[in-house]
């Protein structure tokens, strides 16, 4: 996956095939139509299953955004990969489940579920080491 992010609200805009999901999504939307809740959980559970079965074998969903940042599920099935991609100003990745390993070009790290990293601000790649999934909060400014 190669570009930079950008003010767009959905996980298109990195790569990655969304999910029509609502199941995961509790109670009342917020202004942007996003859930005021979501059960992270449960939503990591049903793209993983969505990962599986897709041929990148990854998917993803928006589960709320702003003018100023933006957060994302992302699962990977096991051996999937985000290919080397531009980091957003800030970022953090936090492991819901699996374990994985974010690259740059000189250093990784390898990062279990209940793990939280700040992304580097430089190029990088995630690759699923096992079934992943993750919530990748970005600042837009």
């Amino acid at each position: 996956m190669t570009g930079t992010y950008s003010n767009r609200t959905d996980a298109d805009s990195a790569g990655l095939h969304g999910a029509g999901l609502h199941g995961a999504g509790v109670g009342r939307r917020d202004m942007t139509g996003h859930p005021e809740r979501t059960a992270l959980t449960d939503l990591a559970r049903e793209l993983l299953g969505i990962a599986r079965e897709h041929d990148s074998r990854r998917a993803a969903r928006t589960v709320t955004s702003g003018p100023s940042q933006r957060a994302t599920v992302i699962a990977l099935a096991e051996g999937a990969q985000l290919g080397k991609h531009d980091a957003p100003p800030a970022a953090t990745l936090q492991v819901l489940v699996g374990r994985a390993r974010l690259h740059t070009a000189d250093r990784e790290w390898s990062v279990d579920a209940g793990d939280l990293l700040s992304v580097p601000p430089e190029r990088h790649s995630l690759d699923a080491l096992t079934d992943t999934a993750v919530l990748l909060t970005v600042a837009l400014r």
